[in-house]
């Protein structure tokens, strides 16, 4: 009789045993899925932020070259003697308010009532 008893127990103990080592596997396994689906969400994330910025520094190595450019062409403007000659340098530089080359007219229209 206590030799079934021991034998029993020591079947529970084994059972107790496979169940707690089922659960840990179980956990572990869980563990590893879980940290699989966040490594490959921060892959995904880090190689969207690096789309992102190549496309942003595209976006601004375009805005600057544009802005350079036009800076050249209106120095270029500016800077040409031809353009002096004809008076096109004031018309470039107050093309938004036109205010010099408006009294250029004027001065124009008066020179050509006094002749």
């Amino acid at each position: 009789m206590i030799q079934q008893q021991q034998a029993y127990f020591l079947e529970m103990y084994r059972a107790g045993m496979r169940t707690a080592s089922d659960m840990t596997r179980a956990s572990l396994e869980a563990t590893q899925r879980m940290h699989s689906q966040q490594m490959e969400a921060m892959r995904e994330a880090m190689e969207e932020n690096l789309r992102s910025a190549r496309e942003l520094g595209e976006t601004w190595n375009r805005l600057w070259r544009t802005a350079s450019e036009s800076q050249a062409a209106l120095l270029g403007e500016l800077q040409d003697p031809g353009a002096r000659a004809t008076g096109d340098s004031g018309r470039i530089v107050t093309g938004a308010t036109g205010a010099p080359a408006a009294n250029a007219a004027n001065t124009d229209r008066k020179d050509r009532k006094s002749a």
